[in-house]
């Protein structure tokens, strides 16, 4: 992470921007660059992209590449159309999937049961007990000789069946693979786009007396300097997996790695089966008593939020707001909707609002000055991210268009699944995630503390390590936070600070976001108005100007829903 008092950078990029550009596009300029610091520092990751997988240090996760490739092998041994209930059969009906990894930094193996809702893992580094039924994650680092009891933070992989369903429907209804089926594999991430089929063949094999099918696919990948080259073997009696396997080549360098499977009876029953010591120390992270019910109180204001279409505006104080390109947000249940000015615009005449105007108003008759494209679409905790460019006609007329969409998934639950512009909205301005659960974050309150917002209590989390803290370049992470909460509305956020301290134990503030005007939906929920950022940016002279958001919620506009369709390439009207 980069901390917001990197006022080096600023003074580079500002010094390039002042007298070069319009006040409007300097001040457009400056609010993006806060916009996107601000995303930078938020306490925990929002959005975790499942990246290329020759990409990761270590193993990433069972259950969605059990799921995955299993549905793979299994759809194109099977002549006629596979249903969700012969891969059930054939792999997800085992007790226990086991499977052993080499070639990722070493050799790790890896534990799932569908039945039971289990996960562990097991490498050098870092042995996993995760027990998603009850929600209860152990995690032991051999370094520290600590065993951490954590919240269960990812998604249970049974839910990945249904990415399965889809990869089975897809090869079941061909006699090859094609695009869309990349589009639904994990491997890729957001570059799947760029990544082509070139190959695709079944062969059955003999070794040492055992007959096994292969399947046997190629393709290219932009992070690959030659053909990605994928294998996955299986028992054509049992229909079950035995052996993945992908080799590569990044930065002339040959990588890969091979997964064999096996189906045991019985897993590891505890973490402590899998090598952990008793005489382990034992730290419990999980959220008890006051912490707990706060938690959940904010979490249940982020799903119980109404619907609404809401105009955002950012500007800084030495900038009028109705001077501002205003961006506009959507959300329907678990959609969202991030609307923003067409690339290339410029700032249409305007007349300021009169004195005493609804600014509400104001902007509503403001918007329609403008073309809006749309910025994301998030399903669910899928997320689709346009890519635009202008292009020019024969005629000279300069048109936009969508070049590709990034498409990236979340590994967090539903409850937890945060857009990816989260600070900007009404119900998460003032409900951010706190970071509590981690390893390293020890919390701790104060019901009557010495400043803050009237009438708030102090919920503070405190980094306990001091590995990846900020250091003198202002990079990496704070070494704490502390969460004003209001007892009176629902435990909302009514200021967040970001601390860090100094050899001797001192602290001081480096970031400051304040709540300064809050509304009620018509179910109740409690939300953000206006939001102050304290020492936002900084200029010229040592000075820091805060800069403001201000949004304005329409809970009766209508939401139909193509507007949640997620976008596709091609020309804009």
């Amino acid at each position: 992470m980069i901390a917001p008092n990197d006022s080096r950078l600023d003074e580079r990029i500002i010094a390039g921007l002042s007298g070069n550009l319009p006040a409007a596009v300097e001040e457009r300029l400056r609010s993006q660059l806060v916009d996107f610091r601000r995303r930078l520092v938020a306490p925990h990751p929002i959005a975790v992209e499942r990246g290329p997988i020759w990409g990761r240090p270590r193993w990433w996760g069972l259950g969605i590449v059990l799921t995955a490739v299993a549905g793979l092998v299994i759809a194109l041994f099977l002549r006629s159309p596979a249903s969700l209930a012969d891969v059930t059969i054939a792999v997800f009906a085992k007790p226990w999937i086991h499977v052993e990894i080499t070639g990722l930094g070493g050799l790790a193996e890896a534990w799932y049961s569908p039945s039971k809702g289990i996960t562990a893992s097991r490498s050098s580094d870092s042995i996993q007990y995760i027990d998603h039924q009850v929600l209860i994650e152990y995690s032991y680092r051999p370094r520290e000789q600590t065993l951490y009891r954590l919240p269960d933070s990812q998604r249970n992989p049974s839910r990945e069946i249904e990415s399965l369903a889809t990869v089975v429907t897809v090869l079941s209804q061909q006699e090859k693979g094609s695009r869309e089926l990349l589009q639904h594999l994990p491997f890729f991430g957001h570059e799947r786009e760029q990544v082509k089929m070139l190959d695709q063949k079944v062969e059955q094999v003999t070794e040492n007396g055992h007959t096994w099918l292969d399947v046997r696919v190629v393709f290219s990948d932009p992070k690959s300097t030659r053909p990605v080259r994928m294998l996955f073997r299986a028992d054509p009696a049992t229909k079950l997996l035995s052996r993945c396997r992908l080799e590569a080549e990044v930065q002339g360098k040959p990588v890969g790695w091979e997964m064999r499977f096996s189906y045991p009876e019985i897993g590891p029953a505890d973490v402590y089966a899998l090598g952990v010591p008793r005489s382990a120390r034992l730290v419990d992270r999980v959220p008890a008593g006051d912490v707990k019910r706060i938690l959940q109180t904010i979490q249940a204001g982020r799903i119980r939020m109404d619907d609404y279409r809401a105009v955002f505006v950012q500007h800084g104080d030495n900038s009028p707001e109705w001077r501002q390109f205003p961006e506009i947000l959507y959300r329907r249940g678990d959609r969202f909707r991030r609307d923003t000015v067409r690339i290339g615009s410029t700032l249409p005449p305007v007349t300021p609002p009169a004195s005493g105007e609804d600014s509400g108003k104001w902007w509503e008759k403001r918007v329609k000055q403008f073309r809006f494209d749309p910025g994301y679409v998030m399903r669910g905790a899928r997320n689709y991210s346009p890519q635009f460019k202008e292009v020019i006609d024969a005629d000279g007329n300069t048109r936009v268009e969508i070049v590709s969409v990034r498409t990236f998934e979340t590994n967090l639950p539903p409850a937890e699944t945060y857009p990816m512009d989260y600070a900007l909205r009404p119900e998460f301005a003032c409900r951010p995630p706190l970071g509590i659960g981690a390893f390293d974050v020890e919390p701790s309150i104060q019901l009557h503390p010495a400043d803050g917002p009237a009438g708030c209590i102090l919920l503070s989390a405190k980094h306990t390590s001091t590995r990846g803290r900020i250091n003198a370049k202002g990079i990496g992470s704070p070494d704490g936070w502390r969460y004003w909460l209001d007892p009176q509305r629902d435990d909302i956020v009514m200021r967040t600070a970001m601390v860090v301290r100094d050899a001797n134990g001192s602290e001081r503030i480096i970031h400051d976001q304040i709540v300064e005007e809050t509304a009620r939906s018509p179910q109740g929920v409690w939300y953000a108005t206006k939001v102050r950022l304290k020492d936002a940016g900084h200029e010229r002279k040592g000075k820091s100007p805060d800069h403001i958001y201000h949004i304005y919620v329409d809970f009766g506009a209508d939401l139909p829903d193509s507007l949640f369709d997620p976008p596709h390439p091609g020309r804009l009207d």
